[in-house]
């Protein structure tokens, strides 16, 4: 469970390294992010990502309703750092297996758990690896 993620933003696909600048406003952004902490329901399994090569997901849910406002205040505190985000919020999901596993879109028992914090991760490509660049509790007031 160490590595189970929903991704909000990505900076890119770095070769070699990262420019130090980027982190540093990546970072500034997590810092300045208020938010509360929310909790979370998927309740399908699916395919995402292309046909060929397709990954199992979770999604559905209250996911896109839930993690919106964490997402909101994400792309506020990024402007703040001249950073730009996607226009709009993807499909939220938690990838469960790479690689060309078919499934068909089904429901599952409902699957929750509590959102308290966000985490800047450097991932490198892969490796199936994770570095925890930085991580910011959600305190902000009207927690639900």
């Amino acid at each position: 469970m160490a590595r189970q993620h929903v991704t909000l933003h990505k900076f890119g696909e770095f070769s070699g390294v990262i420019p130090a600048g980027l982190i540093r406003q990546a970072i500034a952004a997590g810092a300045r992010l208020e938010t509360a902490a929310f909790a979370v329901i998927f309740d399908e399994i699916m395919n995402f990502g292309n046909s060929v090569d397709p990954a199992v997901v979770l999604a559905g849910g209250n996911g896109a309703e839930a993690i919106q406002p964490l997402w909101e205040a994400l792309r506020h505190s990024l402007a703040s750092e001249f950073l730009q985000s996607q226009p709009k919020l993807g499909t939220p999901h938690m990838t469960l297996i790479y690689g060309s596993s078919k499934v068909e879109r089904q429901p599952v028992k409902p699957i929750q758990w509590q959102v308290n914090e966000l985490v800047l991760i450097k991932s490198l490509i892969g490796k199936s690896q994770h570095e925890y660049v930085g991580r910011w509790p959600l305190t902000a007031q009207g927690a639900r």
